[in-house]
């Protein structure tokens, strides 16, 4: 819709108008704005040359998120599980045991990184007609643990 590229009718609802403006940009085209406070010693630099950054990202594109796995991810959630394989956590399984358990996971991506994973075994429906699952194979890369990422 053209209207969501006015920058006055996004002022008249409120938004700041950095925000608006990253927003039409992104419609328009560039991939990525990021929002910096000015009053911050050395925030574009921490912007720049930080994993997390020190702002605010507005992005076109599927930045970070959640998703269910497919099958280019088995050898990544592979890496992810090997720690906890070799803590004997969870049960070693080899590449195409894992694969055919992919569509029971859920990645956790940034730029095509995998961040994390979760595996969710539907156990089927109890007695009371209510249906269980076990949540297995829950895991966080250790570069982004600490981050609120479910660790």
């Amino acid at each position: 819709r053209s209207d969501m590229l006015d920058l006055d009718l996004w002022s008249q609802v409120g938004f700041p108008l950095a925000v608006a403006a990253s927003v039409i940009a992104c419609c328009k085209g560039v991939k990525r704005a990021h929002l910096l406070d000015a009053r911050l010693d050395g925030g574009l630099l921490l912007e720049l040359y930080t994993r997390d950054g020190a702002g605010t990202m507005i992005s076109a594109d599927f930045y970070e998120g959640i998703r269910r796995a497919n099958d280019t991810d088995v050898d990544g959630i592979g890496e992810l599980l090997r720690p906890l394989v070799a803590a004997g956590v969870v049960a070693p399984r080899g590449h195409d045991a894992l694969a055919a358990l992919m569509r029971d996971f859920v990645v956790l991506e940034r730029e095509g990184r995998l961040m994390g994973c979760a595996y969710l075994n539907m156990l089927g429906a109890n007695d009371a007609g209510n249906v269980v699952a076990e949540v297995g194979a829950f895991c966080i890369d250790p570069a982004f643990r600490g981050s609120g990422r479910g660790d």
